[in-house]
C-alpha cells in the first residue's frame, strides 16, 4: 500500500512539474521575449504576414484600408515591407497612391511602441502639393504602421534628418499617433 502510494505520488509531482513547464508562464525575472531565428531551406515558403495598408481615396478625403500578405525577404522588417508596399501603390483601382514611387526605405526601427521610420529625399519633394496630399501621404504610413502590435507612434526622418518639416504643413520632429478620424471602410 505505501509503495502504490508513492507511485501515485511521484506520478502526481510529474505531472505537475511537466504541466507548469508547458502551461506557457513567463519566468519574470527575464522580461525580454526569447527570439527564435527561423531559418529556412530552400522548398520552405518564406513567413507571410497580413496587413493592412491604408491608401487614399481620389478625393484625398479619407484613407480605405488594403487588406495585403507580405513575405518579407531576408533581413528586411516588416515595417520596412509595410512602407515599401505602400510605395508601390494600392492593388485597388478606386484608390490613389499615397507616396511617390522614386521613394526609399532608408531604414525602419521600432523600439519602445515608437517606430521611426527614414525615407530618401524624394519623400519631401515628390509628394508635396497641398495640405490634402501631403496628410494622406504622412497618415498612410502612420497608420498602416501603428496597425502592428508593437507600434503606437510613428517618428519620420527624410534623409536622416531627424527634425524634417513636411511641406510646409506637417513639423516631423516628434513621432505622431494614428488618426483614425482619417479612415473610412
Amino acid at each position: 500500500m505505501k509503495k502504490a502510494l508513492y507511485i501515485i505520488l511521484s506520478m502526481l509531482i510529474a505531472l505537475g512539474a511537466f504541466t507548469s513547464c508547458s502551461s506557457g508562464k513567463t519566468d519574470t525575472k527575464n522580461t525580454e521575449p526569447k527570439k527564435t531565428e527561423t531559418k529556412t531551406t530552400e522548398g520552405d515558403a518564406p513567413k507571410s504576414k497580413e496587413i493592412t495598408l491604408y491608401f487614399p481615396d481620389d478625393a484625398a478625403l479619407y484613407l480605405h484600408p488594403e487588406k495585403r500578405t507580405i513575405e518579407p525577404k531576408d533581413g528586411t522588417k516588416v515595417e520596412e515591407s509595410i512602407v515599401s508596399e505602400l510605395i508601390a501603390g494600392p492593388e485597388n483601382e478606386e484608390l490613389k497612391p499615397s507616396i511617390s514611387g522614386d521613394v526609399m526605405v532608408l531604414s525602419a526601427e521600432t523600439q519602445d511602441g515608437i517606430c521611426t521610420v527614414d525615407l530618401s529625399a524624394e519623400f519631401a519633394q515628390s509628394n508635396v502639393g497641398g495640405s490634402a496630399k501631403e496628410c494622406m501621404a504622412v497618415y498612410s504610413i502612420v497608420n498602416s504602421l501603428c496597425e502592428l502590435d508593437n507600434i503606437d507612434t510613428v517618428k519620420i526622418n527624410i534623409d536622416g534628418n531627424e527634425s524634417p518639416s513636411f511641406g510646409g504643413h506637417f513639423d516631423l520632429s516628434e513621432p505622431l499617433p494614428p488618426d483614425m478620424e482619417l479612415i473610412q471602410e
